[in-house]
């Protein structure tokens, strides 16, 4: 932020940290990646002041969400996945640049596919012509170009994140947030270089801009080349899988939790589905009396999910069984179970 910077500009920083947390608690890694950005940006330029007010109001802003939604904290710090980031944290020293190929790879190729290399250098490069480009200086303020890295920062912070202490995340959800950062990045870059390439007064240099981004969001909402998932090759084969067995029954075993409702998608394959955990009551349960097959389904953090699942068959059919692991999906397993004639 630059000495001229008007108070209103630290308002909408306040503003969208808040709002930016209240949508999903994982917003910190996008909120660390600005401040980062930021902090290295005022040191660097000795703008000391600058940084203090910034600090400031990321500090208000980070007591303002936790007045307000206290959860976040126990979310963020108390999930099984979080624990098993922090303990991680130790050895990043000595991985951190190994995953970055990886990182690239794993951001870019979401979205340009084979072209992921290129890509990526042409939006390095245009990040750094936006910066140090004389023309770009004069027409924008430091804020609103550094506004555009800020973005870039957060987009491949959280992606090294994720990719360096929690790799389930990258066939989940919780991934596609550097992504659609990172396509938002893409858009900012091509109005910059748009209206840079032709004079902003004329309306040829509106058009243009213009065009650009409509192309940029016919890409984005048809689909094409941008997978939900980062290996989106994987997801169909487990997919795939998965779809061979709709027709049996399926036994979703342990608590419900987020990673369960986070693969509703998967659940909703098969006809036939039940819900059971240790407070389930055994009784005589007529599907699985009359099936020859079911799969079994449970995560890590359901603790001895297979047991809960096989005990709750045993206990209502009386029926013997011989299983078998089809699958690991993350911290997802699944068991195809089949009844053994006496």
């Amino acid at each position: 932020m630059g000495k001229q910077e008007k108070w209103y500009l630290y308002v909408l920083i306040f503003a969208i940290t808040v709002c930016g947390f209240l949508t999903q608690y994982y917003f910190a890694l996008f909120a660390a990646g600005c401040y980062i950005t930021e902090f290295l940006y005022d040191i660097i330029r000795k703008k000391y002041k600058s940084l203090a007010v910034f600090t400031g109001v990321m500090a208000a802003a980070v007591v303002t969400v936790t007045l307000i939604w206290t959860e976040w904290l126990r979310d963020i710090f108390g999930n099984v996945h979080s624990q098993s980031m922090f303990e991680k944290t130790g050895n990043i020293a000595s991985t951190f640049l190994a995953n970055i190929p990886k990182t690239i790879q794993y951001l870019y190729g979401t979205i340009f596919k084979n072209l992921y290399i290129p890509m990526f250098i042409l939006i390095a490069v245009g990040i750094i012509y936006v910066i140090f480009s004389g023309k770009m200086r004069e027409k924008y303020s430091s804020t609103l170009r550094f506004t555009l890295v800020k973005v870039y920062v957060a987009a491949n912070f959280n992606a090294l994140v994720i990719t360096e202490l929690a790799p389930d995340y990258l066939l989940s959800n919780r991934y596609y947030y550097a992504p659609a950062a990172a396509i938002l990045v893409v858009c900012i870059l091509l109005a910059f270089m748009a209206v840079n390439g032709f004079n902003y007064k004329k309306l040829s240099g509106i058009a243009a801009a213009a065009v650009l981004l409509a192309i940029i969001e016919m890409y984005i909402l048809s689909g094409n080349n941008l997978d939900y998932y980062t290996n989106a090759d994987e997801y169909d084969k487990n997919i795939a899988m998965l779809r061979q067995y709709e027709d049996i029954p399926w036994v979703i075993a342990g608590n419900e939790g987020w990673i369960t409702r986070n693969h509703l998608e998967q659940f909703m394959i098969p006809y036939t589905i039940l819900l059971v955990n240790e407070e389930t009551p055994a009784v005589k349960d007529e599907v699985l009396e009359n099936t020859e097959e079911f799969l079994l389904l449970g995560y890590d953090d359901n603790a001895k999910f297979s047991d809960i699942g096989i005990e709750y068959y045993v206990n209502c059919t009386g029926n013997d069984y011989e299983e078998q692991e089809i699958m690991t999906w993350n911290s997802l397993h699944v068991y195809l179970i089949k009844k053994v004639k006496r």
